[in-house]
């Protein structure tokens, strides 16, 4: 039964939001004081002095020595963009859990070295020979590991690729396949979840599987509307209400003025999915609930797509590794359509301005595909893999690899250990970095403050408005924040702040760190 915990890394429900960071995302970066400024525009502002550096230190600590935080560890560094000096520092070299800050370290990797212009490309493939109007064997997905086949870059429809796969198989004069539908995910290993994630998290979308085929970001999208108090409630789900997953309406409609209680289960490895809300009168309920086997919800989702364009299969949707005669496979593959994502500039920022952990861990083990490590310890196209990858990214920023542990890509794993000096090092290269559209993309996929992502509802005012640019890090007693912010006189600075370890809300973590970085805006 869905009971939510802060495991989530920050992650915001793209099932009430994609559509706004669509817009972020296609149609450029919000104007005024938002844009990702030049590395050179402040060289000569002004620095401060070391009373005004006294001055900030006193505020930040009494910032930080709350008793609300007793029992808590706090680890801080801000520094000075335009000279690296430090202006404060707290524990800055003690390893703690970032959250979603590990996106951070994905993201900077993933454009370091792919590049802000790379794109993936998913090839749809036919096995057999075409005679007549029929494919005489199996057409295969093979996997690239792009997160773009998601209602993000789709206006809302995932399913708008496959049904443009559909029209090019209808332009080819094929309209029957003998065979079956099969996702190759084999570009990537096969574990589906990340090292040290949590358990009770499985069935919802901040822990969706991982897959080389990924739709619909792993997820079905399951709306539950009231109807009449006492009776239950409508429920529906996306994509297409698919046969894929079976769903049990367990839900009661509640009089007007009660509480709505959302309540989802999904059954351990199956795709039964209980729901068990009790929604008030004129209201309703939406949740993504992640699905067993994303690679073979791909290829079902296929076979259906063709099926609705007048393609008839005779075969089923099958995963790879369930095929019935492997051997079959080493045949000949031809190309017969092809989807290309957007380009990584875009792909970032809809893994940190949201904070979406899919995204995240199929770019780290994409890194690690692209560039694997000669380690034959090490299992191709897994996240570890792309972790040694990343570290190259990570020395080349004067990040102690060493002392570093990223355990996956998104930062919901519990084995991560980072800390705010490796943090800080790794922005200072970023906001240097040498191919400018790697820094811009970078920098501009980062929430602002006050206007979108996970920094929507924050710094409603002030000259942090618009100004900041970070990433959020949030899991049960963890909060993080790092990023960029100019002072009054447009100085950029540098900041990450870690806590773990709190028994506080975490509403007064986050009013700590915002009352600091409102005072570095506030700086000359």
């Amino acid at each position: 039964m869905k009971q939510k915990a802060l495991s989530s890394s920050g992650h915001t429900s793209r099932c009430s939001a994609y559509r706004r960071f669509f817009g972020v995302i296609v149609f450029g970066i919000y104007v005024g004081g938002c844009s990702a400024p030049a590395a050179t525009r402040v060289d000569h502002a002004p620095f401060l002095s070391p009373a005004e550096v006294r001055t900030l230190a006193m505020g930040v600590d009494s910032v930080l020595v709350d008793s609300i935080f007793i029992g808590g560890i706090w680890s801080v560094k801000i520094s000075d963009l335009t000279t690296g000096r430090t202006l404060f520092s707290r524990n800055e070299n003690l390893n703690l859990l970032p959250a979603s800050n590990a996106k951070l370290y994905t993201t900077a990797a993933a454009l370091d070295q792919l590049g802000a212009d790379f794109r993936f490309v998913t090839h749809l493939e036919a096995l057999g020979d075409v005679r007549n109007d029929t494919l005489h064997g199996d057409l295969v997905i093979r996997g690239s590991g792009d997160p773009s086949f998601s209602p993000q870059f789709q206006d809302g429809h995932a399913l708008r690729p496959l049904e443009a796969w559909a029209d090019s198989l209808q332009g080819k004069g094929i309209s029957v396949i003998t065979g079956d539908v099969i996702g190759d995910d084999d570009l990537f290993d096969d574990v589906p979840l990340g090292a040290g994630w949590m358990w009770d998290d499985e069935p919802f979308e901040d822990s969706a599987q991982i897959s080389a085929l990924s739709l619909n970001d792993n997820c079905v999208d399951v709306t539950v509307r009231a109807t009449i108090p006492g009776q239950p409630a409508e429920v529906s789900w996306k994509p297409d209400s698919t046969d894929y997953v079976v769903m049990f309406n367990r839900t009661v409609t509640v009089s007007e003025g009660d509480e709505t209680r959302e309540s989802y289960f999904r059954e351990r490895a199956s795709n039964r999915i209980e729901v068990l809300s009790e929604v008030a009168i004129d209201s309703e309920d939406s949740e993504c609930i992640s699905i067993e086997n994303p690679t073979r919800f791909f290829a079902h989702q296929l076979l259906a797509v063709l099926g609705r364009d007048g393609i008839r299969v005779l075969g089923n949707p099958v995963d790879i590794d369930d095929v019935a005669d492997p051997g079959a496979l080493s045949g000949e593959r031809r190309i017969v359509a092809t989807y290309t994502s957007p380009p990584l500039s875009e792909l970032v920022a809809a893994v940190n301005k949201p904070s979406d952990n899919l995204h995240a861990e199929l770019l780290l083990r994409k890194l690690g595909t692209e560039f694997p490590v000669a380690d034959s310890s090490l299992t191709p196209g897994s996240a570890r893999m792309g972790a040694e990858a990343a570290a190259r990214t990570f020395a080349a920023a004067s990040v102690d690899t060493s002392r570093i542990r990223l355990s996956d890509g998104s930062g919901l794993s519990r084995y991560h250990l980072v800390n705010t000096a490796m943090t800080a090092s790794l922005l200072s290269y970023m906001w240097r970095h040498r191919d400018q559209a790697v820094r811009n993309a970078f920098i501009e996929s980062l929430p602002v403050g006050g206007v979108d992502g996970s920094l929507r509802s924050r710094y409603p005012d002030g000259a942090a408005r618009g100004n900041v640019r970070a990433k959020t890090g949030t899991m049960t007693s963890v909060s993080s924040l790092a990023g960029y912010v100019r002072t009054s006189s447009g100085r950029p600075l540098a900041f990450a702040f870690m806590c773990n370890n709190y028994t506080s809300p975490t509403s007064a973590v986050r009013r700590a760190q915002d009352r600091i970085v409102t005072r570095l805006a506030d700086l000359p």
